[in-house]
């Protein structure tokens, strides 16, 4: 209870968790008309895209600031030409995930 104000605190609903097993989940879908199910499974496909997608520029990430360390460099430091020179020794683009806001090229280099 709050002294000042003789009122009791709002309690705080905290929504439930549900957890299913795969055939429930399984069971759920197959229940879904045919249109809400291909939609589910368009979305799901989607976000498998993006997941793989993100995956893939952090492990070029990674092996752009591997690349640099071994030359005695520090990433996070080059300037734009200097990440373009190092990135020549990737695949064109390669490393299009690996600038930062602020050192982004308006165009990537091929």
């Amino acid at each position: 209870m709050d002294i000042i104000t003789q009122k009791k605190p709002q309690e705080v609903l905290m929504p439930a968790t549900v957890e299913f097993t795969v055939d429930q989940i399984v069971e759920l879908f197959s229940r879904l008309p045919d249109s809400e199910r291909q939609a589910a499974l368009s979305i799901i496909r989607q976000k498998e895209r993006e997941r793989r997608l993100a995956r893939a520029i952090q492990q070029v990430a990674d092996d752009a600031r591997h690349l640099a360390r071994e030359r005695g460099l520090d990433w996070d430091t080059l300037s734009q030409p200097e990440r373009e020179e190092l990135g020549g020794k990737f695949a064109p683009g390669m490393l299009a995930g690996c600038w930062t806001n602020s050192t982004r090229p308006a165009t990537a280099k091929n």
